[in-house]
């Protein structure tokens, strides 16, 4: 009897086991990329990403991705409070994580991902609510776009930092901020520009305050 009852509870272990390493799976590759240093020099490295699997690390920003090896082959930490930010190379994608201090965290660095080129006017970066990604982690059975939106940040006049709200989008400060293109700030107003349009938004102004 207690033969059998060891059995079952290995097998229910086993079970367990088996589901847990499946909705943590851990990369074992590393990604060729570039590390930006605080100091502000570039480092060439390899990356390894943590909770990475299929396309997991657009649809999930975590506070320490994981690690990267340096010069001397020494494994150092993919820390927003203490790299500026990352750059990796997959399926032929360059992903860029700018590491951004927001004031409303008491000063506390993140990694956004950068959706425009590092040197426009506005930038745009995307990121995902941390508690409802963890949630999903911990879940392991949905996937983090199935839990929770994409947001938007946007960092314009020397980076000043702003987030801009679905709710009431018309009214959304993003129009003021961009109001030097009248025909933006009307499209916005009059709902021909939603929430969900913010990258041709500032794709559109950033093409026109190019050609001025």
């Amino acid at each position: 009897h207690d033969f059998c009852m060891k059995k079952i509870t290995f097998l229910i272990l086993f079970i367990f086991l088996c589901i847990l390493s499946k909705s943590n799976e851990i990369a074992t590759d590393y990604f060729t990329g570039k590390i930006y240093l605080e100091n502000g020099d570039t480092l060439t490295a390899k990356i390894h990403l943590s909770y990475y699997r299929s396309n997991f690390i657009r649809n999930s920003y975590m506070d320490n991705f994981g690690h990267y090896l340096d010069a001397k082959n020494k494994v150092r930490g993919l820390n927003a409070n203490k790299i500026n930010g990352f750059e990796v190379m997959m399926d032929s994608v360059n992903y860029i994580f700018l590491s951004r201090s927001t004031s409303n965290k008491n000063d506390k660095k993140e990694f956004y991902h950068l959706l425009n080129d590092i040197n426009s006017t506005v930038r745009l970066y995307e990121f995902y609510d941390k508690k409802i990604m963890a949630a999903g982690l911990v879940v392991g059975f949905l996937t983090a776009p199935q839990l929770a939106d994409v947001a938007y940040m946007i960092e314009y006049n020397n980076n000043t930092l702003y987030f801009p709200k679905r709710k009431d989008f018309r009214y959304d400060k993003l129009a003021f901020i961009l109001s030097d293109n009248k025909e933006i700030e009307k499209k916005i107003e009059d709902q021909i520009y939603k929430y969900d349009d913010i990258p041709l938004i500032i794709a559109t102004y950033n093409k026109w305050f190019a050609e001025k």
